[in-house]
């Protein structure tokens, strides 16, 4: 089962509101829905493509292993940073490519291992951003070929990776499985070591509750 993508009334008054895209033309808000439903689908089809090519045996939690595996032929770090010390308050994560390793900068201020592995995977996801060329074309058409504004284009691609982090963690039939046996969203965050907004997220993603 494939989560369920925004549809027609993607660029309804309340729905723009909800992904704070008011006030943006109705042919940009189109266009951001449009790719962003593409990237989901296409990042959901990897997902499941990591879980094939590990035999389907993986556990929960789903940690970076799979997506390392994944991007096979680099070295990988994780350094942990407190954000406030650093001076960058509003970071939770970030990434650098140095030739054959990519180093992972997670925030540990105030943030419990959940977060900081949601922050860990939703970097390595801004790696495969860079390796996806269909994801890489569509930014670089936007920047050179249209005036999209650029601010949206950084919305963009923070989405696409939020979303992608939650497919991963809350893989799609094991979310809905899990969700079938046990309709506790308090077990839920403890089985999949989400916080509990994120188990919300993923069961209107997957047509499990109304999602506005």
């Amino acid at each position: 089962m494939s989560i369920q993508s925004v549809g027609p009334s993607a660029t309804s008054e309340s729905l723009a509101k909800h992904h704070n895209l008011a006030g943006y033309s109705r042919g940009n808000v189109n266009l951001f829905f449009k790719l962003l439903n593409r990237a989901t689908e296409r990042n959901s089809e990897l997902t499941d493509s990591i879980i094939r090519d590990s035999g389907g045996k993986i556990t929960m939690p789903m940690e970076t292993i799979y997506l390392e595996n994944y991007l096979s032929g680099y070295n990988f770090e994780y350094i942990p940073f407190n954000n406030v010390s650093c001076g960058i308050p509003q970071k939770e994560g970030l990434y650098r490519i140095n030739k054959q390793t990519i180093r992972i900068f997670y925030n540990t201020n105030n943030c419990n291992i959940k977060r900081q592995r949601y922050s860990k995977v939703h970097e390595l996801w801004h790696v495969c951003q860079l390796f996806d060329l269909e994801f890489r074309e569509a930014i670089d058409y936007l920047m050179e070929k249209t005036n999209f504004p650029p601010e949206l284009i950084v919305e963009l691609i923070e989405k696409s990776a939020n979303k992608a982090t939650a497919i991963y963690l809350m893989p799609n039939d094991y979310f809905i499985r899990k969700y079938n046996e046990t309709q506790n969203i308090r077990e839920l965050s403890d089985y999949f070591q989400v916080s509990i907004p994120s188990i919300m997220y993923r069961m209107k993603e997957c047509g499990l509750i109304p999602s506005y």
